[in-house]
């Protein structure tokens, strides 16, 4: 990964490499992050480098740099990203996930979308703002910006309105098998607005919330339409996410589930310290899949003395 080398040449503080890392973790697919790892120095590798492989690959479940699915990505429009092995889409499930603040799922692209079978599963990264590598990571000449949201205040219904217009437009998503909407933090509520509009086989939000103002509308599906299937996910132990997603839930006539073990806003936080993000992942997305036994058979396999910071 020549990119990835020459911006870490521009690398000149511990902070220099954490914000290159972290913009790497939101833009590279597994594939990518296997051609990094094999491009290494023999002599000497970055002791900094060869950690953040090594922990995403424990946090993939050990399996990202042996046999990395085979997703590649190009951009469909600024921020909309498809990820996808090719193959027909009448055999897949598309998955539209929609990203928190901070550019990603809860967790680095590569650990994401290495949960998926990638003859089964094309996925589309709708995000609030392009992402790439910057030509410089000395800190010194980096502007930094703070994460975009994906609508103002009040425009939370015409933003789900215009981004359900978009996506149907840039992807044949009569073509998939099923389809998915799903979103994380503040994409949450959005992925299952969206989900209403395209008339989705499952739309979930998962540690989301919904400002009062902002209006929420289920509306009857066209005919022929699949059964409407919403799902509303958080950590089963932080109580501040539990009050917003049932707010939600409520306003979006969805299905409220906790995923258990864990305090955090990220509730996927746990099983990625502990190799299990395959007991959730892609499960909890599949409309196939019954959300109440994907997380029953997880709760048995959790360590409780495991922390989740």
């Amino acid at each position: 990964m020549s990119d990835f080398w020459e911006a870490h040449k521009t690398v000149k503080s511990p902070n220099g490499f954490s914000l290159l890392r972290i913009d790497a973790d939101i833009s590279f697919t597994p594939s990518q992050l296997q051609k990094v790892a094999q491009s290494l120095p023999e002599k000497d590798p970055p002791d900094t480098v060869l950690r953040w492989m090594n922990r995403r690959n424990d946090q993939s479940g050990g399996t990202l740099l042996q046999t990395p699915k085979a997703f590649h990505s190009h951009w469909l429009a600024d921020t909309i990203e498809l990820s996808t092995a090719g193959g027909p889409p009448d055999r897949k499930n598309l998955l539209i996930a929609f990203m928190g603040l901070g550019s990603m799922f809860m967790m680095p692209k590569s650990v994401f979308l290495q949960q998926f079978d990638d003859a089964a599963w094309d996925v589309v990264g709708v995000y609030s703002a392009h992402q790439a590598l910057r030509p410089d990571y000395d800190l010194a000449k980096v502007k930094r910006e703070k994460g975009a949201p994906f609508f103002e205040p009040g425009g939370f219904a015409q933003q789900g309105q215009a981004l359900a217009k978009t996506l149907a437009t840039l992807i044949d998503i009569a073509a998939y098998r099923s389809v998915i909407c799903a979103g994380v933090s503040s994409g949450g509520a959005l992925a299952l607005q969206v989900g209403d509009h395209l008339a989705a086989n499952l739309s979930v939000a998962i540690s989301s919330r919904l400002e009062a103002e902002e209006s929420y509308r289920v509306f009857p599906r066209p005919a022929g339409s699949p059964p409407r299937k919403a799902h509303v996910f958080h950590a089963a132990d932080n109580e501040r996410d539990a009050a917003n997603c049932l707010d939600v839930a409520q306003r979006s006539d969805a299905k409220v589930f906790a995923i258990p073990g864990v305090k955090r806003h990220n509730p996927f936080k746990k099983a990625m310290r502990q190799g299990n993000l395959h007991r959730l992942l892609p499960a909890l997305l599949d409309p196939r899949k019954d959300p109440a036994q994907v997380l029953n058979n997880y709760e048995r396999t959790l360590d409780r003395n495991a922390s989740d910071a």
